[in-house]
């Protein structure tokens, strides 16, 4: 059972800082909450609708600062140069580079074991050669890790999200964010990425990738 609590429509900017320097991400909708699974299954007056999101945004974020292009794909970038002869499910290797990488950002110093939620039992790997990897893959971003970059990040990515909530706000048109992705009415599956890259160029950020979440056996069999 899943119980969803539809009267909490209200979103406000959590700050980590009394100096609103870090954090600053949109919470308290219901969406937001929701299973994953659920978010293919959310439609507007019976529509379907789709979801964008910007991929690699953290990483991008950091190169675009550094001056740098950044890697089309920050996490197999690391499989690629690091672990490239591994026989695994280079999916579920890829899912726990990004975490890894993600923890490494979040960390306000360097940390001698895997934090929770990082298996690496299955990958038959130690924590401090994946964080040596992924040191050594992104060497001109190297110095951004544990120095708990990611709140500060946070504050980015919430300035570049709230470029979008207005431009969709300002025209009386639904929008839900989660973070660095947003869902709106499939009618809006053109609009919505051009304002998510004009939104990261607005902020001095250059070009951003940006990607469809949604999921094609949902997309096929909803009402459009």
């Amino acid at each position: 059972e899943y119980t969803i609590d539809f009267s909490q429509r209200l979103l406000c900017r959590i700050f980590n800082d009394v100096n609103l320097e870090t954090g600053g991400r949109f919470y308290g909708g219901w969406w937001q909450n929701i299973p994953k699974a659920y978010r293919s299954k959310l439609t507007v007056d019976g529509k379907r609708m789709v979801e964008f999101d910007y991929s690699n945004l953290h990483p991008t974020i950091l190169y675009r600062q550094e001056g740098l292009d950044p890697p089309s794909d920050s996490y197999l970038l690391v499989i690629n140069e690091q672990f490239q002869g591994m026989e695994v499910n280079r999916s579920s290797l890829r899912s726990m580079i990004k975490k890894a990488f993600n923890a490494m950002l979040n960390a306000n110093k360097p940390i001698k074991n895997a934090p929770n939620g990082i298996k690496l039992k299955e990958f038959g790997l130690k924590w401090s050669q994946v964080s040596d990897a992924v040191l050594t893959s992104h060497s001109a971003i190297a110095h951004h890790f544990y120095t708990g970059a990611g709140l500060r990040l946070q504050k980015v990515d919430s300035q570049i999200a709230e470029k979008v909530l207005l431009h969709f706000a300002k025209r009386g048109l639904p929008i839900l964010p989660l973070h660095d992705s947003f869902l709106m009415h499939h009618a809006f599956e053109e609009q919505l990425p051009n304002a998510m890259r004009k939104a990261f160029q607005e902020i001095g950020l250059g070009e951003a990738k940006v990607d469809e979440k949604i999921n094609e056996s949902i997309k096929n069999a909803v009402n459009i």
